[in-house]
């Protein structure tokens, strides 16, 4: 190893949530939340608030990782903290919405449209998160969207609506 990365004075535009020796890592923000810890993510965000805003090792962001983790108290702490329910994940496009009616997740569903989620918001072929609850078979939030009014007609990029997409699964 050179003796760059040993001193730590290498600094990456790129990557610098994980090459600055001084600041707190995106792995230990993405643990900290799967693991439910709540006083070390509060401590990591107070450290570096912009973590919020930084994508995890596995391309989602912490509100995200929070939402498949199903730690609620997480996630109160993160939108507090400012993160953004609109933000997709830069792969696929899934917003924390997406993701919370994938995993039949009503709370948090309710606490992001609070937030201003949208639930005509589509990823990158165009499915909607009432599309991911179909998906998943979530018939409770499925509910959940037909009465908060979703687009029933909705369709994702090869022309299928919910109704379609419910009648194959």
């Amino acid at each position: 190893m050179s003796t760059i990365f040993k001193s730590g004075m290498y600094k990456s535009t790129i990557f610098q949530a994980t090459t600055l020796p001084s600041l707190p890592s995106t792995i230990q923000l993405y643990r900290a939340i799967r693991k439910g810890q709540q006083f070390l993510v509060k401590r990591l965000i107070n450290s570096r608030r912009n973590l919020v805003d930084i994508p995890s090792p596995n391309g989602y962001y912490p509100l995200a990782n929070a939402i498949i983790f199903g730690e609620i108290d997480i996630i109160d702490i993160l939108l507090s903290a400012g993160a953004s329910v609109h933000t997709g994940n830069r792969i696929n496009g899934a917003t924390p919405l997406h993701l919370a009616f994938y995993y039949g997740h009503i709370t948090v569903s309710k606490v992001l449209m609070n937030k201003n989620a949208k639930l005509s918001a589509v990823d990158c072929i165009k499915l909607t998160p009432a599309h991911y609850a179909v998906i998943a078979e979530q018939q409770d939030i499925l509910k959940f969207a037909i009465e908060n009014k979703c687009d029933m007609e909705a369709k994702d990029i090869c022309g299928w609506t919910l109704l379609l997409r419910a009648g194959k699964i």
